[in-house]
């Protein structure tokens, strides 16, 4: 997955009203070879029915409940979203508050 085609998906998913980010791992991957050939690591809030609809819209395939996050793979490339609950929220929003 290069830039683009990763800037493509989170903008799809924020057009269904999830939001995901990218972990750092992710992130310096694309910045420094301008892909990622690994395994793309996301994160989000949204329920995992939500994001599952979400995924079969955009031709992900295996999608797979796993723990606190959803593996699928897009042709190729596998993705892996972790889900945070509420209480990870709150904690995060007064981390990021200090």
């Amino acid at each position: 997955m290069n830039r683009e085609q990763l800037y493509k998906l989170l903008h799809g998913l924020e057009n269904d009203g999830i939001i995901c980010y990218a972990y750092r791992e992710t992130v310096f991957s694309i910045l420094s070879d301008g892909k990622c050939d690994g395994t793309v690591y996301l994160i989000t809030d949204a329920s995992a029915d939500a994001l599952s609809d979400a995924l079969m819209k955009r031709d992900f395939k295996e999608i797979t409940r796993i723990g606190d996050g959803i593996d699928a793979k897009l042709a190729q490339q596998n993705v892996r979203i972790r889900l945070i609950g509420d209480m990870e929220n709150k904690a995060l929003a007064e981390y990021l508050q200090f």
